[in-house]
């Protein structure tokens, strides 16, 4: 079925060939707008702090600014968080690794409805988002941290 094409789903329904729900689906579809959404500071902060909770949380109970409360829910269409049945949000793995600065992040990506349809072929570092020098400071000094921590040898 073509996804562009009002009158083959309605043609499909009628005849029997989609469910009320699955034409109603396919219509909204069509009706939505497609969005672009960058990868911003707001949502690399919220991300952070749950990351800082334990990678696993309510998001009522990680203190989010309304901002970052709000925007939020972009973050798995970069697939940097996921939410689960219980409403919990989970940090992915490649979550993290963007958090450790060890993988790179879709700088866009594109929606409609929801969905992701594609992402730009342009990525990100962690350090290349702007406004976000507190996170990227404690990462400085967690490697601080650990660099001042006596070896096996020196015990």
């Amino acid at each position: 079925m073509k996804r562009n094409d009002v009158r083959t789903i309605i043609e499909m329904y009628s005849m029997g060939g989609l469910e009320t729900s699955e034409a109603v689906d396919e219509i909204m579809y069509l009706a939505a707008v497609e969005y672009k959404h960058s990868l911003s500071p707001v949502m690399v902060r919220g991300l952070f702090k749950l990351y800082r909770v334990g990678g696993c949380s309510k998001l009522l109970d990680v203190d989010l600014s309304k901002s970052e409360f709000t925007n939020f829910q972009k973050l798995r269409y970069f697939g940097l968080a996921v939410k689960q049945e219980n409403h919990e949000w989970i940090v992915t793995d490649k979550g993290v690794e963007f958090l450790e600065g060890i993988r790179s992040c879709e700088k866009f990506v594109y929606t409609r409805g929801g969905k992701v349809l594609r992402s730009d072929e342009k990525t990100i570092f962690l350090n290349e988002v702007k406004k976000i020098g507190d996170i990227l400071e404690f990462y400085r000094e967690q490697a601080r941290s650990k660099m001042n921590q006596p070896t096996l040898f020196e015990r």
